[in-house]
């Protein structure tokens, strides 16, 4: 009896994947396609769609003229990252580069995340920030202000 209801669960799987339903990756690529086409058409209610609402705000800075000049990126392949996928494009502009970008999904559609895209670029540059403190000795006045703090915590409570 098990083995039935496993095999009519593995045939109903099979026949949903035949049914025309696109692959995730599919997905990925083509939302990356729809992004491509928005972004060349300069449409930016578009682009607001098709990236991620943290993503939105650099829509207005892109510079559609350069970007109009250049030829579209073929992306190759998409590559499921755990709920994310890693989409590779080939860019005809510059022979033998490719690029990778983020696509993800958000309130259950695929959009593009330029955020983790442009994360997933960044170099680090090896200058640590300063932290702001520099060792020295205690003075008494200093072991006065800690002495006092320590006589105002309340006393702890008696172990049971």
């Amino acid at each position: 009896m098990r083995l039935r209801i496993s095999a009519a669960i593995g045939i109903s799987a099979l026949l949903v994947q035949g049914c025309g339903q696109p692959s995730r990756d599919a997905q990925a690529m083509a939302t990356f396609d729809a992004f491509q086409d928005a972004l060349f058409a300069a449409d930016k209610v578009a682009l607001r769609n098709l990236v991620t609402e943290e993503s939105a705000a650099a829509v207005d800075g892109m510079p559609f003229e350069s970007i109009r000049q250049q030829q579209r990126l073929v992306p190759t392949e998409a590559q499921d990252l755990r709920g994310s996928w890693l989409v590779r494009a080939e860019n005809p502009n510059q022979p033998a580069a490719s690029g990778d970008y983020i696509v993800t999904r958000e309130r259950g559609r695929f959009v593009v995340d330029l955020v983790a895209t442009a994360q997933l670029h960044a170099t680090a540059t090896g200058i640590a920030a300063p932290s702001g403190l520099t060792p020295r000795e205690l003075t008494p006045a200093d072991h006065d202000e800690l002495r006092r703090r320590e006589l105002a915590m309340p006393k702890a409570a008696p172990g049971r």
